[in-house]
């Protein structure tokens, strides 16, 4: 069995789901110690779908730390945080909060000064495809690839990393997050796109990245795709289920976005068939154009 850290960072969101699946099921095969950071703010854009907007810090950070069984989560407002940023450098939270949570996720890993065989970095809100549990051999490339090579490894091309699952060396991890928050800044990243801020941060902090296409049969990537739980999703296992309603919620929002109406998602409703809605929309001439233009709350009546 390996001792591995996991760091979560970012809005906590429907992290319970989450734990419940990805760290008391897929990854019970792993001797796991949990590091996070996390803010009281459930999204830092105020979406109209999200009823209230912000926990009390404390009280969050109670209940991640009895959830997570571990003292090494903080959580910090993300308000009173980034009105600083802002007053100093007129930065949009948006363009640091993720990065800047990762950032502090990492310090207390560092601070523990405990040993790992490799650091698993995602966020409060992924799981993945995998039914049951993911087998200790699954793991086996990836310990012994780090263990000689080091650096860190993602599923993506490189160019297009992004925050949703990637696993390190320790130091690596460690070296990755140091000065985050700075380096966007300085280096006149946070006009960039996401996926170009996590890259870049590896080049401008001289950190090794390997996918696995760039070691074809010799570092075999353990886990299935990852999933995001999305915000409604009901609280259960049915991982087929919460990929489903996850994609759906996706194509809303594109939807809601290229008709310019206000950000609405009808909340998950059990009699609705989102495997069915997903393929039906897709088929659409006007779906991959970009024009169209059914109005979804009529379109879910009629399912």
């Amino acid at each position: 069995m390996y001792n591995v850290a996991i760091i979560l960072f970012g809005e906590s969101r429907e992290y319970k789901i989450a734990k419940n699946i990805f760290f008391n099921t897929q990854c019970k095969n792993l001797n796991i110690d949990v590091y996070g950071h996390s803010w009281s703010s459930i999204s830092c854009k105020t979406l109209q779908y999200v009823n209230n907007n912000h926990y009390d810090k404390y009280e969050l950070q109670k209940d991640l730390r009895n959830i997570y069984n571990t003292n090494n989560i903080i959580v910090n407002n993300f308000n009173e945080e980034f009105r600083k940023i802002n007053n100093v450098k007129k930065i949009h939270p948006y363009e640091l909060h993720q990065w800047r949570s990762f950032e502090k996720a990492v310090r207390q890993l560092k601070k523990s000064q405990k040993k790992y065989d490799f650091i698993i970095i995602t966020r409060y809100d992924i799981i993945t495809r995998n039914h049951g549990t993911v087998p200790t051999s699954n793991f086996t490339d990836i310990y012994n690839f780090l263990k000689t090579e080091g650096g860190i490894i993602c599923r993506n091309r490189i160019q297009n990393m992004c925050d949703l699952l990637f696993i390190g060396s320790q130091q690596a991890v460690i070296d990755y997050a140091d000065n985050f928050t700075r380096n966007i800044i300085n280096n006149n990243q946070v006009q960039m796109g996401f996926k170009t801020k996590w890259y870049k941060q590896t080049v401008v902090n001289n950190i090794k990245i390997t996918t696995t296409g760039d070691v074809p049969g010799k570092v075999k990537w353990p886990f299935t795709s990852p999933v995001m739980v999305r915000y409604n999703c009901p609280h259960k296992t049915d991982i087929n289920l919460i990929h489903n309603y996850s994609n759906y919620w996706a194509i809303m929002r594109d939807l809601q976005k290229n008709k310019k109406n206000k950000e609405y998602i009808e909340e998950y409703n059990k009699n609705i068939d989102y495997f069915k809605i997903i393929n039906f929309i897709k088929a659409q001439p006007g779906y991959t154009r970009g024009d169209f233009t059914y109005d979804y709350r009529d379109f879910l009546t009629e399912w």
